[in-house]
């Protein structure tokens, strides 16, 4: 319940912000004219238009053909929820894990630490940021752990000789 309020909270303020803003727009091209107003939303863009920094990535891959996907979704709240993949090879190998929020992510933002991965049982660690208007509040360490099962299963991709050919054939089954 507390991410529903935490994201009605920030809309709330970003849409005062915004009326605030166009009320001094509203008073600057009374007072001084229309020029001043252009340069004003020019600087406000500018300012508000600036790179972001490097996308990081909270995969950890490694090089393989991935045969198996897990993925599981860890409810956080009504409207959000933490997804932890995991893809393996044939030997079992894990070749790439990830956790990441979904749906409505509004003021919280996850920074994976690490996601550990074995026989079926993950452990996700990281940091879950409280955001205010894009301003760090707080942050919390948060560890998700539990274990994959079968109906987390996405996907299981198999290699079968063709009898008619030396060529592979993937094949993808739905489970």
């Amino acid at each position: 319940m507390f991410y529903i309020f935490w994201a009605i909270l920030n809309i709330g303020l970003l849409l005062y912000f915004l009326y605030l803003l166009y009320r001094a727009i509203v008073v600057v091209k009374r007072e001084m004219g229309l020029l001043p107003v252009i340069i004003l939303i020019i600087i406000l863009n500018g300012q508000c238009s600036h790179p972001r920094e490097s996308v990081k990535s909270n995969s950890q891959t490694s090089n393989g053909n991935s045969q198996s996907l897990y993925s599981h979704k860890i409810k956080l709240s009504p409207i959000n929820g933490l997804i932890v993949d995991c893809a393996t090879d044939s030997a079992g190998t894990v070749i790439n894990k990830s956790a990441e929020l979904t749906g409505t992510v509004v003021g919280v933002e996850w920074e994976t630490a690490t996601v550990l991965f074995n026989n079926r049982h993950y452990a996700a660690t990281g940091v879950l940021k409280w955001n205010l208007l894009g301003i760090d509040i707080w942050s919390q360490f948060k560890t998700f752990e539990g274990d994959f099962t079968r109906k987390d299963l996405i996907w299981d991709h198999t290699t079968h000789s063709a009898p008619s050919s030396s060529k592979e054939v993937s094949v993808i089954k739905r489970l």
